[in-house]
């Protein structure tokens, strides 16, 4: 079953973090030479496992955020 969802939309983290903005600014895994682990084997492409996103997307999501009042926590 989790086979059927991209690595990044599965989020585990303890309850007192369940308001907390969470804003990707990487994708993937910097260091993927874990024999156990495949999961984030050519996430973006043949030869690509690992993604920094652009400075601009990363501020906008910021902004976005604020704007929305993100569960009424500031931003």
């Amino acid at each position: 079953m989790l086979d059927k969802y991209p690595a990044e939309h599965i989020i585990i983290r303890p309850p007192v973090e369940a308001y907390s903005v969470l804003i990707a600014v990487t994708g993937g895994c910097s260091w993927n030479q874990c024999k156990f682990c495949g999961t984030y084997k050519g996430m973006y492409g043949a030869t690509q496992d690992y993604a920094i996103r652009d400075l601009k997307d990363v501020l906008k999501d910021i902004d976005r955020a604020a704007e929305n009042n993100y569960h009424g926590f500031p931003v």
